[in-house]
């Protein structure tokens, strides 16, 4: 299950900001069109996110076949964070339905609510380790 990412961000990050730092799935759920909920951390996908003081990025996504209906997936989340007000977007070069969403950034978290990107809706919560 592949789709597009978009990211906005803050044209100058600091250090004091609180958003930089190693964010771990702690949700992730991807409800296909017409289709039941698929819980991909219990499946056995994750998603690490490293954003960085320059809001340059790392970390993968890794969803097995079970959850993409084909071949299973992993790909780099390398890029950039891009903050505007109290959400923020991730741009990588990777194909997936990251750079679609827009997460909203609260305390330690950045979160997804039902949001559509490409053929399925998700749900995701990003804890900062």
């Amino acid at each position: 299950m592949t789709g597009s990412f978009i990211a906005c961000g803050n044209d100058s990050p600091t250090e004091s900001d609180g958003l930089s730092g190693t964010y771990i799935a702690t949700t992730l759920r991807i409800t296909p069109t017409g289709q039941a909920s698929i819980d991909a951390l219990a499946q056995g996908g994750s998603m690490t996110v490293v954003i960085n003081d320059n809001r340059s990025t790392g970390g993968s996504l890794t969803l097995p076949a079970v959850v993409t209906g084909g071949a299973a997936l992993t790909a780099s989340l390398a890029g950039t964070a891009v903050q505007t007000g109290g959400t923020i977007r991730f741009q990588h070069s990777a194909d997936t339905f990251v750079r679609d969403l827009t997460f909203t950034v609260g305390a330690g978290v950045l979160t997804v609510t039902d949001q559509a990107a490409g053929s399925a809706r998700f749900t995701i919560r990003l804890s900062r380790q």
